[in-house]
């Protein structure tokens, strides 16, 4: 894992703009703590005896049988929580900030000390000139790493944290 920590830091270590001169900036500096839903305020999953016994209940009722749908939580506590998030927002919003503090987070052994992280930028590759082949994860893992071994062993271990940024900027046909 430590072999990665320059890697990390100087993807992840900093933000940029375009509107300041003065900028990259560390993000240790500007980060601030991030909170989510953890589902979608419209989204809800109910068995069938749930969805059932809600036809019973008055349009009012319907709407507040998720009571997670308005509860938000730090963002740090979700991605402990769950073994898979998708990360949705407006443009400026934070995700790919938030997704680099996580990186940092990781590889400082901080949050989720057991995985390594591996960030990736799917705009950068986005090119026409790629194939679908070319984009696929474990070869993306793997130009990441530069060890096909290691990746190997922390792909059989689930020792990755996979944070693929901007999936929203690449063609559908590649997602």
């Amino acid at each position: 894992k430590e072999q990665y920590n320059d890697l990390i830091e100087n993807q992840c270590g900093f933000l940029e703009s375009s509107f300041e001169t003065s900028w990259p900036q560390s993000l240790d500096k500007f980060y601030t703590k991030t909170y989510l839903l953890p589902y979608l305020s419209g989204q809800q999953w109910l068995d069938i005896p749930e969805l059932e016994a809600s036809s019973s209940h008055t349009p009012q009722q319907r709407r507040n049988l998720n009571p997670l749908q308005t509860q938000i939580m730090p963002a740090v506590d979700l991605v402990e929580k769950e073994s898979k998030l998708f990360i949705l927002g407006k443009p400026g919003s934070g995700k790919t900030t938030f997704l680099q503090y996580l990186a940092l987070q990781c590889q400082r052994s901080q949050l989720l000390p057991n995985l390594v992280p591996v960030f990736l930028r799917l705009h950068l590759l986005k090119s026409e000139e790629h194939t679908v082949n070319q984009f696929e994860l474990v070869s993306l893992l793997s130009r990441q790493l530069n060890n096909q071994e290691y990746l190997n062993y922390l792909l059989e271990q689930g020792k990755l944290l996979i944070l693929l940024d901007g999936l929203d900027e690449v063609s559908d046909t590649l997602r």
